[in-house]
């Protein structure tokens, strides 16, 4: 047996994702194999990662941007690469991308299995009607869906998908790495405290400064506790 899992580009809470699910595929008779789009992109500044891993990986687009490429090219590369793969189900990235829209197409035309990758919430956007009722039709072309935690699962519910078919686990990272990098800042926290200027308590916040990240939200929050 074999799962594909597609992302648009790989970075490295993607790549504990795929790890992790190439040990248990090892130890539950199946094979993993990644797809990723492109190797750069304009949203996430994060370093090319590309090197031992324990599953096959394919990249559609390798000296590309994802931003530049078209949706016609991307939905096409991601059907022709499940066609040589062949793989018994696929694990897809949400539903509103193009690599999303050719992988579910080429599911459907081979009748396998599409598993639905999502963090989106109820409460993230604006919702208008006629746009949920078209998520809700596309939602039920997938066979199962894997989601960050109960808001996620809640509002695919809202949208018609069957509870039973619907599993957490989604959002993981990788935790030797940060059990291994806290042990040795743990051990240089002097020499670590005078290169970053660190204060003996302080809280600390790492995210993108884009209006979603709810950064405002934090700094009011912030400030009632100084007060």
């Amino acid at each position: 047996m074999k799962v594909a899992i597609i992302w648009s580009r790989y970075g490295p809470y993607h790549l504990a994702r795929f790890e992790g699910a190439a040990d248990y595929g090892a130890n539950h008779g199946f094979d993993v194999e990644g797809i990723e789009v492109a190797r750069d992109d304009h949203v996430y500044e994060w370093d090319v990662n590309f090197g031992a891993e324990s599953f096959v990986r394919h990249t559609l687009f390798p000296k590309s941007n994802y931003a530049d490429l078209s949706g016609h090219q991307i939905r096409s590369k991601v059907f022709s690469l499940l066609e040589v793969i062949q793989p018994d189900a696929v694990a897809i990235n949400g539903w509103a991308v193009p690599e999303a829209h050719g992988a579910l197409a080429w599911c459907r035309r081979r009748n396998k299995n599409a598993i639905l990758m999502t963090e989106t919430k109820g409460d993230d956007a604006p919702r208008s009607w006629w746009k949920e009722w078209v998520k809700s039709r596309l939602l039920r072309r997938y066979s199962a869906a894997l989601v960050g935690g109960r808001a996620q699962e809640a509002y695919l519910f809202e949208l018609g998908f069957p509870v039973d078919k619907i599993l957490s686990g989604y959002d993981i990272v990788d935790n030797y790495y940060f059990k291994d990098s806290a042990e040795r800042a743990r051990e240089t926290a002097a020499a670590l405290r005078i290169k970053y200027r660190l204060p003996e308590k302080y809280f600390f916040a790492s995210c993108r400064f884009i209006a979603r990240k709810n950064l405002a939200s934090l700094l009011k929050a912030y400030a009632e506790y100084r007060i």
